[in-house]
């Protein structure tokens, strides 16, 4: 400890395991100010039963991206923590005791947080004679000193607790820096502290000192009213405006195609604007399943949803308004039964909630600036592959403000209520499988070989099944959609597989060499890629019975005026292309789009997909085309199953086209692999050669 205000001591060389922590004392009108670290997770309570006692937290070295704030009698205040945290069972390890101030500082741990708190100390003749009783220990067994304006401790925290570290600061440093004038007190008011006089006032003094700070009172008050209130208002304002934009797409003339891009631009624009304040749920079904993975109390749930219900039905009443007399209907879209459309409903919804929980809420994923686009997007995809078989609502709060405000079969909104439930609980287990970490059972860097083929199974799955949704439902953007599925799946895998989900992008990852994944992951990476397409297949083959379409058979085969040499031409360069972006921005030692790959890998796909659609289907990937021949094979319709040496011309093209990329990466990318040998000088001169040669041979043509 050391008089407040002066500068805090530098950190002893070398490497450090836990946060350390420096704690200063202000002798000053029975103020206590303790200094901190960034990043540092705590709560700090006064419990003086004086008023005029405070103390008054701030940033070490005073940096500007932190705040001061002072702690007031009775007041609790948390620093670090995204939500209200109630202390309990607070384990107190070490406590400072200063008798010329008649207070104590104690110093503990609750769960994962620490705990700073200020209490009176109530006879401090008793303590002193405890401490001598005790032959100089404090209730942790450590050395006691009473702590002096020149005496100076650092606090290491850890998750094991708090402890003492006993440290003398260089001699220079604070010799001659607390004078007489410095939280200087006359004798007569120092006795009387240390006889516990001073810490008493008469009912009179503390009404007058009431009466004196009622504005400052009045206004901890309303900060602190305002500051529990604010991310509730945040989520009834986030989710009115999600809800009345659904309201008025669904109702409005808007062209199909776009009604997901503007459903999923709000919501992606709200959960940005509204996240730094309640995290930006925005939906019930994420609130819900926070609390199955531990990162929200029941109790906060039930707060959460009352705003949240709140506002989706203030947006159905409004929405009413504007739109009337046209209503939104929450019910199955004919010709697929109820058992389709919940299905459809439980399986986007667990992949909206999956992606907020890896992008949003997974401590090895955040933060990061992609959150939001990567949850908007997700309406995107599940909007054009289901939003002809259950409307898409994907959030409770969109289905029961809207199902039940149009007086239309209302049990429907209790049936997507339920369904949406059920994908926030499989999205929770599926989370849990994916990322351990989140949950100590694994510390692995990369996960297990285990671990990641299930997420490169469940990423393609989530992928090959939006294609054949969008083909089975008629939708006119299936390219956008897969790409945005694409896009949310790698911004939540990416750090656990390398996101992949695609044999040819696997094929051309090992041919580029580096090291960047073995034969053997390699191998099986592929594997369950291929069965996830398998899987994604068979839920395609299923929707395609009970569609408008089923008599219809969906071939794999060229499009209309195409030969298979090409529709072979046309996946080739496609799938090149993809896996060429793929290496650049995802496989460099330097990645140069770190927030964007996601975004522009899907973009590829998005290219690629519109570019030859017309001639080869577009699917730029084997995985997509096994689950689509599996689908015909299972619904084959009127038309038969198609032509096996279609199927197997496309996969061997997509493969050959990862195969090439993995050679113009090589070739355009060849500082890649000559750091690795040493040869970097003799490069550049080289280069730096040619370079020379081609100026010169411009000057030649430009003198001629």
């Amino acid at each position: 400890m050391h008089p407040a205000g002066q500068a805090s001591l530098p950190k002893q060389a070398g490497k450090q395991t836990a946060e350390m922590w420096t704690v200063e004392v202000s002798p000053t009108r029975g103020a206590v100010a303790v200094t901190f670290k960034k990043s540092s997770d705590f709560v700090a309570i006064n419990r003086s039963a004086r008023l005029g006692v405070c103390m008054e937290v701030r940033p070490k070295g005073l940096q500007a991206c932190l705040s001061n704030f002072v702690v007031r009698a009775g007041e609790e205040v948390q620093y670090g923590w995204s939500e209200p945290h109630e202390v309990r069972d607070v384990r107190r390890t070490e406590h400072f005791v200063f008798p010329e101030l008649g207070l104590t500082l104690l110093l503990g741990q609750t769960g994962t947080g620490s705990v700073l708190s200020l209490e009176d100390l109530k006879d401090v003749r008793r303590s002193g004679q405890e401490s001598v009783s005790n032959k100089g220990t404090t209730r942790s067994g450590r050395p006691s000193e009473t702590h002096k304006a020149k005496a100076y401790q650092q606090v290491k925290i850890s998750k094991a607790g708090i402890s003492i570290i006993e440290e003398k600061p260089p001699p220079g440093l604070l010799e001659g820096q607390a004078d007489a004038s410095y939280g200087a007190t006359s004798a007569p008011e120092a006795q009387g502290r240390q006889s516990g006089d001073a810490a008493r006032l008469s009912p009179e003094e503390v009404l007058n000192e009431v009466m004196r700070n009622a504005d400052e009172y009045a206004k901890i008050l309303l900060n602190a009213f305002l500051k529990g209130l604010a991310p509730l208002l945040a989520e009834a304002l986030g989710t009115f405006a999600l809800v009345f934009t659904v309201g008025c797409v669904v109702t409005s003339p808007t062209p199909s195609p776009w009604s997901a891009t503007s459903i999923a631009s709000v919501l992606m624009v709200m959960v940005y604007a509204t996240g730094p304040i309640s995290g930006g749920h925005l939906n019930p079904a994420v609130t819900f399943a926070m609390a199955l993975v531990g990162k929200k109390s029941f109790g906060g749930v039930m707060i959460y949803w009352l705003f949240q219900f709140t506002g989706a039905f203030m947006a159905a009443a409004v929405y009413k308004i504007v739109c009337a007399p046209h209503l939104a209907v929450v019910a199955p879209v004919p010709p697929f039964s109820a058992g389709y459309a919940a299905a459809g409903e439980l399986l986007y919804t667990s992949m909206l909630v999956f992606v907020v929980l890896c992008c949003a809420v997974a401590k090895k994923n955040t933060p990061n600036q992609f959150y939001g686009l990567a949850i908007g997007f997700v309406v995107l995809a599940g909007g054009h592959a289901v939003g002809r078989i259950s409307g898409a609502a994907l959030n409770p709060a969109v289905s029961v403000a809207l199902g039940l405000g149009s007086g239309k079969d209302p049990h429907w909104a209790l049936v997507w209520f339920a369904a949406e439930l059920a994908g926030a609980a499989l999205a929770a287990g599926v989370y849990r499988i994916l990322r351990p970490e989140e949950f100590g059972k694994s510390t692995g860097s990369p996960p297990d070989l285990r671990t990641r083929c299930l997420a490169e199974a469940f990423g393609t799955f989530m992928l090959v099944v939006t294609v054949g949704l969008n083909i089975v439902s008629g939708s006119r953007a299936t390219a956008y959609s897969a790409a945005a599925a694409l896009m949310c799946m790698i911004y939540s895998l990416g750090n656990v597989s390398g996101a992949h989900f695609n044999p040819a992008v696997t094929l051309a990852v090992l041919a580029a060499g580096r090291e960047r994944i073995s034969r053997r992951d390699a191998g099986a990476y592929i594997v369950a890629q291929l069965a996830g397409g398998l899987l994604a297949g068979l839920v395609y083959a299923a929707y395609h019975i009970g569609s408008a379409v089923a008599d219809k058979s969906i071939k794999l085969v060229p499009g209309r005026d195409f030969d298979l040499t090409q529709a072979c031409i046309a996946e080739l360069i496609t799938t090149m292309f993809l896996g060429y972006v793929v290496l650049c921005i995802a496989t460099v030692r330097e990645p140069y789009a770190k927030d964007l790959f996601g975004l522009v890998v899907a973009s590829a796909v998005t290219g690629g997909s519109f570019a030859v659609g017309s001639v080869s289907g577009g699917e730029l990937n084997p995985s997509v085309t096994l689950g689509l021949m599996i689908g015909n094979v299972v619904n084959p319709g009127k038309g038969g199953i198609g032509p096996l040496g279609s199927w197997l011309a496309f996969i061997v093209s997509e493969l050959a086209g990862g195969l090439l990329a993995a050679g113009l990466f090589r070739l355009t990318h060849r500082k890649e692999f000559l750091e690795e040998t040493g040869g970097d000088e003799k490069d550049d001169d080289g280069v730096k050669g040619l370079e020379k040669d081609a100026t010169e041979g411009t000057k030649d043509v430009e003198a001629a």
